[in-house]
């Protein structure tokens, strides 16, 4: 026994001048947030935790500080300072800021914090809403979003407020998981490149409450609520593999600076559609707006496509849409637009047709002196009474007066002007409309669209002499000449083509002269006829003018 507690002291005794002999382990106090005091590389500024931050450790940009990020990094939150001053953090081309846990702004408000640079921020962990009230201030950054490695489950971007904007891509993605992205109402997501899981697979569902802007979409589901809205800055990649909902006060909106085309986007019924780009946009497909059509700034043109508007969607804004534009089903009293607010059809009386389509066209005068643009409508089943508002842009004018302008339409055997009850800046309105057909504006001709001061024919040796003179002349095209041997008998036109006007398209005042070269049987009685026509292919005939020729003509000798 008591060699055996020897023992055991002995032991003990070892034991504690082994602790005694080895020196003590440095223990190092566990950091949680390492800031940054001065401005320069994340390699070598001084950090106040003392070293590089890692994926344990918070991040802290002071006011007025712009740090680069020269190196990998993975770190777990990162604050940015927006007062007294905003700090800047910079991820340079190849470079990689992994954040595991969130980025925010110091006072948690509605203000922009700045990270910019060519490289990637890579934000890893599950479900979260990342941005409170801030966004980022400058589109010069790419993002993505993935879930801790080996992980299984949702990789979420949710904006609740403030505004977020990345220069390239935006992804969520893992391949252990899928990624999805809500814009919340008071949220804006502005992405100059694609959306998606990553380079090659779609996002699993896209959800807009706000504001999403961006050019490239590709994902299992895109849903737009109520309010949200979806602006594609330039012609781009619109794949949506399984779904497309737009709930009716969503709005698509075209808002580039070259001309766009339309894509995926316009697979599904739209609630609102607006074209936000001077440019203008040309649809790939049919489309149909149900609420309300914006052309805010340059034109749709459908091509060979139709866009059907709901029956109460409504237009505003100064474009046209070039093309055609479709009404289903109108109902008497109801006023429909046709794209531009000025293009409108009411039914006021009778039966009112099955559809109705609009198409213009612009650039062509139907006629010479007529605006630069023709409306073909048909309405089929119509009958009874309509009031017709054309619209027509002042750089279409051609030269006419628009205080002057009338409706005028084409009744199969040519265009005639039909008259305006009303008008305003940039359109004039017809009441009492009783069929459709094409339609176009110009100003409106007199019955004569000539007032002749005199109109005579004097026999001669060489045929007979006719000569006109003219006190106006309104949208005059020409002359032909005709001539009957009896006041009442057969006309034949001498003229092969017209005699040409001499006046403007607007004013005119002129004499003319024209002989007719056959010449008739001494004694006999000609009657001639002179017939304007005007620049719609009108006619009005002036005359007769009657001649007796003399028995005979003999030519003058001057005696030397």
């Amino acid at each position: 026994m008591t060699r055996r507690l020897c023992l055991l002291f002995y032991a003990l005794l070892l034991s504690l001048l082994a602790v005694q002999a080895t020196p003590p382990a440095v223990v190092r106090a566990q950091t949680t947030t390492c800031e940054a005091d001065t401005s320069g590389d994340w390699s070598t500024i001084p950090w106040s935790c003392g070293h590089l931050p890692t994926s344990t450790d918070n991040v802290l940009i002071k006011a007025g500080l712009t740090v680069t990020v020269d190196i990998d990094a993975d770190i777990r939150d990162l604050t940015l300072t927006v007062y007294p001053s905003r700090s800047t953090i910079v991820i340079p081309d190849g470079v990689v800021l992994t954040v595991r846990g969130t980025v925010v702004n110091d006072r948690g408000l509605a203000v922009s914090i700045s990270i910019n640079g060519g490289g990637k921020l890579l934000l890893i962990g599950g479900s979260r809403t990342l941005f409170r009230s801030w966004g980022s201030s400058a589109r010069d950054f790419n993002a993505e979003i993935a879930l801790d490695n080996g992980a299984v489950g949702l990789a979420d971007y949710s904006f609740t407020s403030g505004t977020f904007q990345v220069i390239d891509h935006f992804w969520v993605h893992n391949s252990n998981g899928t990624g999805r992205i809500t814009v919340g109402p008071a949220g804006t997501a502005i992405v100059d490149g694609d959306i998606g899981r990553h380079a090659s697979a779609p996002a699993d569902l896209v959800e807009v409450y706000g504001l999403l802007d961006t050019i490239s979409v590709r994902a299992k589901v895109l849903k737009l609520h109520d309010g949200g809205t979806l602006r594609l800055s330039s012609s781009g990649t619109i794949s949506i593999t399984e779904s497309l909902t737009y709930e009716p006060n969503a709005t698509l909106e075209y808002a580039g600076t070259t001309a766009q085309t339309t894509g995926g986007e316009l697979d599904a019924a739209l609630g609102n559609l607006t074209i936000n780009n001077a440019a203008g946009v040309t649809l790939a497909q049919n489309a149909t707006v149900s609420n309300t059509l914006n052309l805010a700034a340059g034109n749709l043109h459908t091509g060979s496509n139709v866009l059907t508007m709901g029956p109460d969607a409504t237009c505003v804004g100064g474009g046209d849409v070039i093309g055609t534009v479709r009404r289903n089903a109108p109902t008497l009293g109801a006023t429909y637009c046709f794209g531009h607010p000025d293009v409108q059809a009411t039914f006021d009386s009778g039966t009112p047709p099955s559809t109705v389509s609009v198409t213009v066209v612009t650039g062509t005068e139907p006629f010479a002196g007529a605006v630069q643009r023709v409306y073909t409508i048909d309405a089929p089943g119509f009958a009874g009474n309509a009031t017709l508002r054309l619209h027509y842009d002042p750089a279409e004018l051609n030269g006419n007066s628009e205080a002057n302008l009338v409706l005028w339409q084409n009744d199969g055997s040519g265009w005639r002007a039909v008259g305006r009850s009303a008008g305003g800046p940039g359109y004039v309105e017809l009441s009492g409309v009783t069929g459709f057909s094409e339609w176009t504006l110009a100003e409106n001709g007199e019955p004569t669209a000539v007032t002749l001061a005199t109109f005579e024919a004097t026999p001669g040796p060489d045929g007979v002499l006719l000569r006109w003179e003219t006190s106006t002349e309104t949208m005059n095209a020409g002359f032909h000449i005709y001539r009957a041997t009896s006041h009442n008998g057969a006309l034949s036109r001498l003229t092969s083509q017209l005699i040409p006007s001499k006046a403007t398209a607007t004013a005119g005042a002129h004499t003319y002269t024209w002989t007719d070269p056959v010449l008739p049987r001494p004694g006999t009685v000609y009657y001639y006829w002179l017939e304007d026509v005007d620049l719609a292919g009108v006619a009005t005939r002036h005359g007769p003018v009657p001649v007796r020729l003399p028995g005979y003509f003999l030519p003058f000798v001057t005696q030397p």
